[in-house]
């Protein structure tokens, strides 16, 4: 079993901003993921960390994020499934089968996000680093 930690600036990523601005911490999971017709479909629970202000005020902005099909907020718990098309399947990989998250991914105020992979196969793991809208440090 291979085990890695990654810290990640996500270029085009809807949460960091809104982390920064409203000095939120996202804890994410990534739950299941899969393609219809044109469209990379994928589900995720968010467990959001900050002011009582600032949670609404980052669940407001992410109400209005094009890729949302559907949203259900339980306190500070957010469930979303989001859609894109398959030309920004580059997500794909993230839904590795093979992976287990043995944390989830940390969305911090600062920007970054890091992640926790374990995988048996080592190239599979080494394949998060070659995503393209990802600039990946190893950590372990």
């Amino acid at each position: 079993m291979w085990l890695a930690k990654f810290k990640v600036w996500h270029k085009d990523c809807l949460l960091r901003p809104l982390c920064i601005k409203y000095k939120i911490t996202d804890l994410v999971y990534l739950v299941s993921s899969w393609e219809e017709k044109n469209y990379f479909f994928y589900y995720e629970l968010h467990i959001i960390q900050g002011s009582f202000e600032n949670k609404n005020k980052f669940i407001e902005e992410i109400k209005k994020d094009k890729s949302l099909v559907s949203i259900e907020i339980a306190g500070n718990n957010i469930y979303t499934l989001n859609k894109k098309s398959l030309k920004e399947k580059y997500y794909s990989p993230l839904f590795n089968h093979k992976f287990i998250y043995v944390k989830p991914v940390i969305q911090r105020i600062d920007g970054y996000e890091d992640w926790e992979i374990a995988c048996v196969d080592k190239q599979d793991l080494m394949q998060f680093k070659k995503i393209p809208m990802f600039k990946v440090k190893l950590i372990y």
